[in-house]
């Protein structure tokens, strides 16, 4: 583990609640299920806001950009830019970090869409585990083609589910 000034303030930060809790005369269960939550607040709603519901494009960027050492976050900065270098970079990462078939279907089907390779992607949708992921990209292969008639009964399926 690195060791950084964020680190240190975290230690100092659960140390310093640590503390507070202990002089206030909570009791140590409940004073380490406090910090807990309050560590979780502090270090992960902000990635979680930024992630799911924030439409600021230059946070977003922002965000993207300061996680560009993790595959998971710069796959789609490098999507959103149509960076193919560094698009197949961090799925060759994903696919040898993560090594489920499952999981590493849903990687290749992004890949395949990328590169606009339908017959892959439909292979690749096959063995996709959650059906909800399955029916939604299985419904974007159907737009692709142009079948509404499969459209409509992928979209229904995905609806049950979702």
């Amino acid at each position: 583990m690195i060791w950084n000034i964020r680190n240190f303030v975290i230690i100092a930060f659960v140390i310093l609640m640590w503390m507070i809790m202990d002089h206030l005369h909570v009791n140590n269960a409940l004073a380490f299920v406090i910090i807990f939550i309050l560590m979780f607040l502090i270090l992960y709603v902000p990635i979680l806001f930024t992630v799911l519901w924030d439409s600021n494009l230059k946070r977003i960027e922002k965000f993207l950009m300061s996680n560009k050492s993790k595959p998971e976050y710069h796959l789609f900065y490098a999507l959103a830019h149509e960076i193919d270098e560094e698009v197949e970079d961090s799925i060759r990462l994903l696919l040898q970090k993560y090594k489920g078939i499952h999981k590493q279907a849903l990687y290749k089907t992004v890949f395949a869409f990328y590169k606009k390779e339908i017959l892959t992607v439909k292979e690749e949708i096959e063995f996709i585990k959650p059906l909800a992921y399955k029916n939604y990209y299985r419904a974007i292969v159907c737009m692709e083609e142009g079948n509404m008639r499969k459209l409509t009964k992928s979209f229904t399926r995905f609806q049950r589910l979702g």
